[in-house]
């Protein structure tokens, strides 16, 4: 079992995991909202990275370490779910784990402000925000499913990182 420094405590809602993945939290963040924007701040340097031309790179953390950092926050993620989050026999089981979710819900904020920030274009920008809210609302759609007892997340495993991270 890894050892995560997360907390028991309760499935952030969509507007309390939107809020810290861009950073904008104040108090004290639970546990699985500093893994959120822990998330952010790594799709962030991937995506960075990636844009960056080859010959810039050398001095750049390397892509496969990137993900290798990502997915070792998924798996810090769906401990803390398989520990504490509900699963109900025979509730249908949704296709990714509490950390993909989180991980698909980070990248899509990065590359919306991405988009938003560097193309120079209005529609692409209303595009890409659009996208972000409909990733909110699936969460939390997905939050109340996991609530009430209608679906279950399985329990996670990111697999052999991808050749470029």
């Amino acid at each position: 079992m890894l050892t995560t420094g997360i907390l028991p405590g309760s499935l952030p809602d969509a507007r309390q995991l939107f809020v810290a993945i861009s950073g904008r939290a104040t108090g004290e963040p639970s546990a699985l909202t500093r893994r959120a924007r822990e998330l952010a701040e790594l799709h962030a340097v991937l995506v960075v990275s990636r844009a960056t031309p080859v010959q810039s790179r050398s001095t750049s953390v390397p892509h496969r370490d990137i993900a290798t950092e990502i997915g070792r926050v998924v798996d810090a993620i769906d401990e803390w779910a398989a520990i504490h989050l509900p699963r109900e026999r025979g509730a249908p089981m949704h296709t990714h784990s509490l950390g993909q979710v989180f991980s698909h819900v980070a990248r899509t904020y990065v590359r919306a402000w991405r988009t938003i920030l560097y193309s120079g274009r209005a529609d692409l920008g209303h595009s890409a925000w659009s996208r972000l809210a409909e990733v909110i609302q699936g969460y939390a759609t997905l939050r109340g499913e996991i609530q009430t007892g209608r679906r279950q997340l399985p329990l996670g495993w990111h697999g052999i990182p991808d050749r470029d991270g």
